[in-house]
């Protein structure tokens, strides 16, 4: 058999009532491709339904054992996976039609670029996007300091992941992946493509909530990731998202800077009320 162009790893857990709309979705693109499910030993008929599935593809394959939650999973599904192209897709989660491979494959042949990402159609309400909103359009190193790109809407290619960028980090329950999207973007440029990919279920692990471990380093991470010091623009600016912990850490590492800035700022809005 030759190399498949995309390996899909699809972590799973219980997820008998989703799952067959998701494998659905997969099995009806014409490009070629390996699919990984990394299931944590589910107990709801997963594991049936998972069996008709191979009966009837030869390019499936399902692992079955205890993990450690989803990042534990795609992990083990990127040490698994033969593809060039690791694609991440939620038992949730379905393809916004099913030419969606057929088109991306052609990019992903025809690029020098080690990250392909496009665009996800928002299913259900949260905190950061509406109900069929298509998110989230190209991105720049500040918008992604902001807010992430959804791992369904990312194509990586296997090797530069393993050997330059890592896996994802496990302390990370929720968020793992904007913390590896981060130090990807910190490695390598990116290559946008206007596709909507995958309808992305927000009602999944990671749709409504924040990650407390994740907000506690991210500021950390970031001047690590990209060399940046506590004043780099992009950070030091009410903009960033956690502005706040930038302005704790001047004060708390270069204390007679931050004070300088504190005047500045004090200034600035000054001038600003009266102009």
């Amino acid at each position: 058999m030759p190399q498949p162009l995309i390996s899909i790893i699809i972590p799973t857990y219980n997820s008998s009532k989703t799952l067959k709309a998701c494998l659905d979705s997969v099995f009806e693109q014409t490009a070629y491709f390996e699919v990984l499910v990394i299931d944590s030993l589910s107990t709801d008929g997963t594991l049936n339904l998972l069996e008709e599935y191979t009966s009837k593809h030869t390019n499936i394959n399902v692992y079955s054992e205890k993990d450690k939650g989803i990042y534990d999973a795609m992990n083990k599904g990127m040490d698994l996976a033969k593809g060039e192209w690791l694609f991440f897709l939620g038992s949730d989660d379905v393809f916004y039609n099913k030419d969606v491979l057929t088109t991306i494959s052609k990019k992903l042949t025809n690029t020098d670029r080690e990250v392909v990402y496009g665009d996800v159609q928002i299913v259900g309400d949260t905190a950061w996007a509406k109900n069929g909103e298509i998110y989230a359009g190209k991105f720049s190193t500040e918008k992604l300091l902001n807010q992430n790109i959804c791992h369904q809407a990312i194509f990586y290619k296997r090797d530069f992941m393993l050997k330059q960028v890592g896996y994802y980090n496990l302390d990370y329950v929720k968020s793992a992946d904007w913390d590896l999207n981060l130090r990807f973007w910190s490695k390598t440029k990116f290559a946008y493509t206007k596709l909507t990919l995958v309808k992305y279920s927000v009602a999944g692990f990671s749709g409504n909530s924040g990650d407390a471990n994740l907000s506690k380093d991210f500021v950390k991470n970031v001047m690590h990731y990209f060399n940046f010091s506590p004043f780099n623009h992009l950070i030091n600016t009410s903009k960033f998202v956690y502005y706040k912990d930038v302005l704790q850490l001047q004060s708390e590492k270069h204390p007679l800077r931050y004070k300088l800035g504190s005047v500045k700022r004090g200034i600035r809005k000054v001038l600003k009320k009266f102009s």
